[in-house]
């Protein structure tokens, strides 16, 4: 009877240890890839990362203080690519900013890590500019929406409010982006502009070059169902302003939980889903169509300016080696990195260390759990076996039994269970 309470109070604790605790998926995982660099760009400073230790969280979702400079103006942020899928020029951050209430905009070039490291950060230099040629149709800095590249057009997409006829309205200005003579900066071209449907006020935009998609989130309230939640809808490249204009949602891509604290900040890049909460403080990312488990760190709150890219393949290849980058071995080294493939040595992780101390754990409790219970059942086996040897000084005439008559007494009294 022990034993079995001692069962029922340890086999709890046994399934305890076995269902390890909510912890971060490593992060290659969740992408699918092992060779890979993350972009942040948080106020005044670009971090790239090219490696993070599993269950770690990466360098730019970190809460640390002292990379924060709240000084820089209001920008928002797009990971600009040339028009040609071959050309070797590398990745770079295309930022748009308010300078003399005009809108201007610089390109930054993004620092790969040293050999010897896997993290490099700098800070942006705000001296170097341009303006946009249509200045007539220049909105605030605090009027725009969001900010949209196709890097397969080279069109940059401004979406912003303006009052017009003392009502508030979004338009949609379209540029083309292409180098100047020194590739250093960019030459732009207005296009044309166009009115926005009123659903997409309140949204966040962002686009993925992996996916050719364009994404948007929206907090949108359901009356049917009396419950508000967060949608991530997709628009193919090439179609945004149609789109805009018709009131067109899109593809349906993720809805995050019901009733969920709102999130903040929402991008998706590489597949990846980026998102803040400012009210729990915490940053998440995870992959948008597969479940592969996510990532979610401490948030610093003080942040003004908060973007995420995440590039593989080719774009990392030309990151990585600048103008000296070739397509054809660049797409052989990226295939031997898949997860399958790869037999590049991994850092030592905690992970396997940790689920070894659990192992011998819960080794050790099952041994214990055997002791006891052989012990309880023997103690009880001693108490039976006292009451069929008869004690001299109470029956002088008593007579010790035979091992055989002890064998056949416990066999027909004794259930199944106890043998």
């Amino acid at each position: 009877m022990i034993g079995r309470k001692l069962l029922l109070l340890t086999l709890p604790l046994i399934l305890l240890l076995i269902c390890p605790s909510s912890s971060n998926t490593p992060f290659r995982k969740i992408l699918g890839s092992e060779k890979y660099a993350i972009i942040g760009v948080s106020n005044c400073s670009i971090t790239t990362e090219t490696f993070m230790d599993d269950n770690h969280c990466i360098h730019h979702m970190t809460n640390e203080e002292y990379r924060f400079d709240n000084s820089c103006e209001p920008f928002f942020a797009v990971l600009y690519l040339p028009v040609e899928p071959a050309a070797s020029d590398p990745p770079r951050i295309l930022m748009i900013i308010g300078s003399e209430k005009k809108l201007a905009y610089r390109l930054v070039d993004i620092a790969y890590p040293l050999p010897d490291k896997t993290m490099a950060t700098f800070r942006i230099r705000t001296e170097r500019h341009a303006y946009f040629t249509n200045t007539s149709l220049n909105p605030s800095i605090s009027d725009v929406i969001g900010l949209v590249y196709d890097h397969f057009s080279g069109f940059l997409y401004i979406i912003y409010n303006i009052i017009e006829d003392g009502q508030s309205k979004a338009k949609i200005d379209v540029y083309f982006m292409e180098p100047d003579s020194s590739s250093q900066s960019l030459l732009n071209t207005y296009l044309y502009s166009s009115d926005v449907d009123a659903y997409f006020f309140d949204t966040e935009w962002s686009s993925d070059i992996y996916s050719k998609k364009i994404y948007y989130h929206k907090y949108e309230h359901s009356n049917d169902h009396g419950f508000s939640t967060g949608k991530v809808y997709s628009i193919p490249f090439g179609s945004l302003t149609y789109y805009l204009k018709h009131g067109i949602r899109g593809n349906l891509e993720k809805e995050f939980n019901i009733n969920s604290t709102r999130r903040e900040k929402v991008q998706v890049t590489n597949g990846l889903v980026y998102s803040t909460v400012a009210n729990e403080d915490k940053i998440y990312l995870g992959s948008l169509n597969r479940k592969g488990g996510r990532v979610r760190c401490p948030f610093n709150t003080t942040r003004s300016q908060d973007f995420l890219f995440v590039i593989t393949g080719w774009e990392l290849c030309k990151l990585r080696d600048g103008y000296d980058a070739n397509l054809d071995n660049c797409e052989i080294a990226i295939s031997e990195a898949s997860p399958q493939n790869t037999t590049e040595p991994q850092k030592p992780s905690s992970s396997g260390f940790l689920w070894a101390i659990t192992l011998a754990i819960i080794i050790n409790a099952v041994i214990l759990l055997i002791i006891l219970c052989v012990l309880c059942k023997r103690k009880d086996v001693d108490k039976y076996d006292n009451g069929m040897y008869p004690i001299a000084n109470k029956d002088p005439n008593g007579a010790l039994l035979t091992p055989e008559e002890i064998f056949r007494r416990r066999r027909t009294t004794s259930t199944l269970t106890e043998f």
